[in-house]
């Protein structure tokens, strides 16, 4: 079953952030950075269960070059991108 996703408009500006802090330290770098996010998320719609419930019912998917996690929810009708954070900040700090 091919489903949609959707970023919550959180995610959104997470992603945001971190494409122009990198964009900022080397130009270009954002946008190896926004390739590799991109890979990761279709990765994640072909197959959304490959990845491990981590928390509660979310998922986390780690981006392999750069220390950032997606963290994601898989419902019958969507994949819902709920939040993108380093992969050292404490999740205990964030409200899920």
């Amino acid at each position: 079953m091919e489903r949609s996703f959707r970023i919550t408009s959180r995610a959104e500006v997470q992603i945001s952030e971190v494409f122009s802090w990198y964009e900022n330290i080397q130009f270009g770098l954002g946008s190896t950075f926004e390739d590799e996010f991109k890979s990761k998320l279709n990765q994640i719609l072909q197959n959304p269960f490959q990845f491990q419930v981590r928390y509660k019912s979310y998922r986390l998917a780690h981006l392999s070059r750069f220390p950032y996690s997606i963290y994601y929810l898989v419902t019958t009708e969507e994949v819902l991108i709920y939040a993108f954070l380093h992969q050292y900040r404490s999740t205990q700090s964030e409200k899920f």
